[in-house]
């Protein structure tokens, strides 16, 4: 075999590997959903056909939520972060939805919903969508201004009252604060942790408007109840950020 004629047959393999690379490449980006039609085919052939019927048979808010952290997590993580899937993120902000988490939850409730030959409705999704955010906005921005308000006044030396809610979940007993827009409650003193202290320093971060004290415990309405996950105890002084918290 002459040189020519292998140079020749080398070059037509690099060739043909190069035309086969491209065309994978091309097939795998063809394989990502661009709009929602597209994601719920792409489900319905690539979810097992039992979990399909599981999911299927499900009331639409269970099978949704209990997907919310399997199927849903797999959407997230291949669709639409890390700028996999430009295509669909594109397509969701286009009709008003910005969240990750609410892009996965249309689209599995849309697949709920064309299982069962129901309407997807969604307009009437990307709605309630919106007026959910709106309440979390309206809400933080009250809290914002309520926590500025209460900033302004305070002094170091002050003599403060705080109210928390606390989660008992898995026996966790740990004081938390809801977030917008869920922070209404109702201060149950049998479960709940009512704190007395003094504001030791003021501070902000990043913004004069998100503000901070540190507070020394004084007294507690219950012993062994953990603060945002962190030990708690007479005498200790603790970081709280005053936005949703309940202090007098």
């Amino acid at each position: 075999m002459t040189k020519t004629i292998m140079l020749c047959l080398l070059f037509f393999a690099c060739a043909i590997g190069l035309t086969s690379c491209n065309s994978e490449v091309h097939n795998a980006s063809a394989r990502l959903p661009r709009n929602l039609s597209e994601a719920l085919l792409y489900l319905k052939q690539d979810w097992p056909a039992s979990d399909l019927e599981r999911f299927k048979k499900q009331p639409e808010r269970d099978g949704v939520t209990d997907s919310h952290f399997g199927k849903g997590l797999w959407i997230r993580n291949h669709w639409i972060r890390g700028g996999r899937d430009t295509a669909l993120v594109k397509y969701f902000v286009s009709i008003g939805v910005h969240s990750a988490d609410d892009m996965s939850s249309i689209i599995l409730t849309s697949l709920h919903r064309s299982l069962n030959n129901k309407d997807i409705d969604l307009n009437g999704q990307v709605e309630e969508d919106k007026a959910y955010w709106k309440l979390v906005i309206d809400c933080a921005e009250e809290e914002r201004k309520e926590a500025v308000a209460f900033y302004s006044k305070s002094k170091v030396g002050d003599l403060v009252k705080i109210y928390m809610p606390v989660d008992t979940s898995y026996n966790n007993m740990n004081a938390v604060q809801y977030q917008c827009p869920n922070s209404e409650w109702t201060f149950n003193a049998q479960k709940d942790l009512f704190l007395k202290g003094k504001i030791t320093e003021k501070y902000f971060i990043n913004s004069p408007e998100n503000v901070f004290v540190k507070v020394q415990i004084i007294s507690m309405s219950q012993r062994g109840i953990k603060v945002f996950s962190e030990e708690a105890n007479v005498g200790k002084i603790l970081n709280f950020g005053l936005a949703g918290l309940r202090i007098k």
